[in-house]
């Protein structure tokens, strides 16, 4: 999350994913571009979102943590519990109020972002999240060692291998694995894994993490990673590569 609002140098940065979700070659930014995707948001004052397979998406947090307002499209029409942690009122309030953009709303525009900036490192990010899940369930906040298992769904978005578990689980897992980094004796296991997939990784004929991807590269790796990337769904930006592979559960863990 930004600390301020940047410098500015466009108004409204258009829509840059796929419209259905996942369609890598409608994607503006190629799979080694995550840093050009970031300072796209961060150079625009507001920046196009909306509902694609379904209304969950971290472009939507993305844009605000990257200090720019969404234009969330048709975001009025969201059922009640959908995406039940973004600040719908002000969202549209923003919408509204500040658009047509006029140098004599800055004031205002300024206002707005510092306030879903604050939003968002309280509520949006992997480790808020975290938090307010180890919160509902009693085990937070602690000073004791925490060891938990974090089933994992299985599916994917490629059918090869991919271990896709969407958006929520992604930043949750990493939001446990930094929260539980400061406590000394703790650990996550994710189960199950996957199995060995030849056909989709040559060579393989170990169980793979269904959050591989969240974990540094593997030293060695036959895969180059512009390759590997286009295997993760939007490219990995934002969740992907962020983990130390000690951090990876082994077999024995597992079993």
């Amino acid at each position: 999350v930004v600390d301020d609002v940047p410098r500015k140098r466009g108004i409204e940065a258009a829509f840059v994913g796929s419209k259905a979700g996942g369609e890598n070659s409608e994607y503006r930014f190629g799979p080694m571009e995550e840093s050009e995707y970031h300072h796209f948001y961060r150079r625009h004052r507001f920046a196009r979102t909306q509902k694609k397979g379904g209304w969950d998406s971290l472009r939507h947090a993305e844009i605000m943590a990257l200090g720019a307002v969404p234009i969330f499209e048709d975001l009025d029409s969201a059922p009640p519990f959908a995406v039940p942690f973004l600040p719908k009122a002000q969202l549209e309030a923003a919408q509204r109020e500040l658009l047509p953009y006029s140098k004599a709303s800055e004031a205002a525009y300024n206002a707005t972002v510092r306030s879903l900036l604050a939003h968002t490192q309280h509520c949006l990010t992997a480790e808020a999240m975290a938090a307010h899940v180890l919160r509902v369930l009693g085990l937070w906040p602690t000073k004791r060692p925490l060891r938990l298992l974090f089933v994992t769904c299985g599916w994917g978005w490629t059918g090869s291998s991919d271990g896709w578990q969407g958006p929520v689980a992604i930043g949750i897992f990493l939001g446990l694995q930094a929260l539980l980094s400061r406590l000394p004796g703790s650990r996550i296991v994710d189960a199950p894994a996957m199995p060995p997939d030849p056909e989709s990784w040559p060579g393989e004929t170990e169980p793979r993490s269904q959050f591989w991807y969240t974990f540094e590269r593997e030293r060695g790796s036959k895969f180059p990673e512009e390759q590997v990337r286009r295997r993760m769904y939007g490219f990995g930006f934002s969740y992907a590569r962020r983990l130390p592979r000690a951090l990876l559960a082994s077999r024995e863990e597992r079993e």
